[in-house]
């Protein structure tokens, strides 16, 4: 299937401006410090020979620095050059252990892996992601009769998903049971286990400290703001304390889960770390909350990256 002519077109623009390095001499005249966000690599998101390529392209051209200098140089308010950036990974997949890891000590570049302490010590999947594999195996019909029992007419995988984001977080632990119930005989495939599996304990201590930071993601990826104050707040400092206890190494950075958070959740997470990222797409700059940081979407091709380094919401 074609493109569309204006994502053709974007392509193109994204291409030349790479090839003449427009797009990086504007990013650099913009200023700022940028924090990269990937989740999986070697997965349906991004493919190790791409990433690599990515890599070589910020190796060329910025200055590749870890979570925490890029922090302390926002919050001394120290004037910066346009070229600073900090790579994060999220939700700690176990290809980031076996593949992107690796990579990085290969290219001496450091990184930040957000990771979530409660699904690694149960062996378990980020909760979207399990249901999804488990809706897809349901028949048509059975969907059907599901989402009236729910009352949910005029529905899709997506929306469910969307719907159940938004319920208090023990409706939604009741309604992720009741897939898991008529669900009993799911098996992952091997492609989904590479894609989605958390790394071990072994695997997470196994990570050279001088490369790979550790942050907390929250203990299970929930939605924290949807949580009673006590359980926000096991997720947000237990998270921390459980980590720091398995792995012996400090833990100062926080990740907000799916990008959410409300007054409640900021609080908890002030209290408890040195800084924290957003899913929010822009450049840092000096004046932005330690506790906010705005990230940047990574891409599969180094023009598209090096187009979003200029103009993140591409």
């Amino acid at each position: 299937m074609s493109l569309p002519l204006k994502a053709r077109l974007g392509r193109i623009i994204h291409a030349l401006s790479y090839a003449g390095g427009i797009s990086t001499r504007m990013t650099r005249r913009q200023g700022g410090m940028r924090i990269l966000m990937y989740h999986n690599i070697d997965g349906a998101e991004l493919s190790a020979k791409p990433f690599r390529a990515g890599l070589s392209y910020l190796r060329r051209n910025f200055s590749v620095i870890p979570l925490g200098e890029l922090v302390r140089k926002q919050e001394q308010g120290k004037s910066v050059a346009g070229n600073e950036v900090a790579l994060t990974f999220d939700d700690g997949y176990r290809n980031l252990a076996t593949v992107v890891a690796p990579i990085l000590q290969e290219y001496k570049m450091p990184a930040t892996f957000f990771v979530c302490p409660g699904l690694i010590e149960n062996r378990q999947w980020i909760w979207t992601q399990d249901l999804r594999e488990r809706l897809a195996i349901i028949s048509p019909v059975q969907l059907d009769q599901f989402a009236a029992e729910q009352g949910w007419p005029d529905w899709d995988v997506e929306r469910l998903i969307l719907r159940m984001r938004k319920m208090p977080q023990q409706e939604r632990l009741a309604q992720c049971e009741r897939i898991r119930e008529r669900t009993k005989h799911f098996a992952p495939s091997r492609n989904s286990r590479n894609e989605f599996d958390l790394m071990t304990w072994e695997e997470l201590s196994g990570l050279d400290p001088k490369w790979i930071t550790i942050g907390s993601h929250s203990a299970t990826h929930p939605i924290l703001s949807s949580m009673p104050l006590g359980e926000m707040a096991q997720e947000i400092a237990g998270s921390r304390e459980m980590l720091e206890r398995r792995l012996g190494r400090p833990v100062e950075s926080f990740c907000y889960p799916n990008g959410e958070y409300n007054e409640a959740v900021t609080e908890i997470v002030r209290r408890n770390y040195t800084a924290a990222v957003t899913t929010e797409w822009r450049a840092v700059g000096l004046k932005d909350d330690a506790h906010l940081l705005p990230r940047i979407s990574a891409a599969g091709t180094p023009s598209l990256l090096a187009w979003r380094m200029f103009r993140p919401s591409a």
